[in-house]
């Protein structure tokens, strides 16, 4: 087990060991006011969830909107539409393939994405999903660290 990893899971044990506890790990102890709880969904019922994939040329972004938002810029003013961020930003073509095919792999339904192609969005049984439970730490297969930036049940 690499250094890392170690780390990763001393870190995990001090956080757990502050928090508080609850019956079921991915749960809030205390539902905000007028919410019911009502247990566990069944394994096989479908749920739309998205991914939120890693952008490029963030740094070119940045430099973009200090340039447009700078009076002194001859860029000023000159905004940007969602088309030109969504093509300047959108996650490489690897990405998008790496993903996709992963998706219907693991038998995702009705994939699609954003216009900006960061948010795929698919239906998946829940049996399946609560496998990927933004509170683990860690994601398999590998290739798939490298294309996701976000997990959103």
């Amino acid at each position: 087990m690499g250094l890392q990893a170690r780390f990763l899971g001393l870190l995990a044990l001090v956080i757990a060991g502050k928090c508080t506890h609850s019956p079921e790990p991915d749960q809030r102890w205390m539902l905000p006011p007028g919410w019911v709880s009502l247990g566990r969904v069944d394994p096989e019922e479908e749920l739309s969830l998205t991914f939120a994939l890693k952008q490029q040329n963030l740094d070119r972004l940045s430099e973009l909107v200090q340039a447009v938002s700078d009076p002194s810029s001859p860029r000023y003013g000159k905004y940007l539409t969602l088309e030109d961020v969504a093509e300047l930003v959108q996650p490489s073509p690897l990405t998008l393939c790496t993903v996709q095919k992963w998706l219907l792999a693991a038998g995702a339904r009705d994939c699609h994405s954003v216009t900006t192609q960061m948010l795929p969005r698919f239906l998946m049984a829940t049996g399946w999903s609560a496998t990927w439970s933004p509170f683990r730490g860690y994601l398999e297969p590998r290739p798939l660290l490298q294309c996701l930036g976000e997990f959103y049940p």
